[in-house]
């Protein structure tokens, strides 16, 4: 094999099943395919398929919530290939950012945020500061999401 073909099937451990998608989609849809699509310049006639699964007809909620904590288990006990990284399952990141911004308000940088107060004429004060949060914390939380 050779090029992108190459790459495709033996670079990352989910080529196979993506493989398998393309074939599938691609059949089902009467769409392109991934090579068809690249072919052609520009993304038209992209091949689509949903797939709705309902986790509880294959198991208990609990059953299934200890799979995936152990499929995690095992991810996160991963070497990372950059010495002191962090392995991060799909959406992680994003899981946190929303945890915290749900415990501490979302950052806003702070010019934005007095520029949105002009454009609503909205008062200054106690009602709006409690609105972003005033806290030292909260301050912290901006400064470091802005700073990723």
């Amino acid at each position: 094999m050779t090029g992108r073909t190459e790459a495709a099937a033996y670079y990352w451990k989910g080529s196979s099943l993506s493989i398998l998608f393309d074939l599938i989609g691609t059949i089902l849809s009467g769409g392109y395919s991934v090579a068809g699509i690249g072919a052609l310049g520009d993304e038209i006639a992209i091949t689509q398929v949903f797939i709705a699964i309902d986790p509880a007809r294959a198991g208990s909620t609990e059953e299934n919530d200890r799979i995936a904590d152990a499929i995690i288990a095992d991810l996160k006990a991963s070497e990372p290939a950059v010495p002191g990284g962090e392995i991060r399952y799909p959406g992680e990141r994003e899981s946190r950012a929303m945890e915290e911004n749900l415990r501490l308000g979302v950052p806003v940088l702070e010019d934005k945020w007095e520029e949105l107060l002009r454009m609503y004429d909205a008062p200054e004060g106690e009602e709006v500061e409690s609105l972003i949060g005033t806290s030292e914390a909260h301050n912290d939380h901006k400064k470091n999401r802005m700073d990723r």
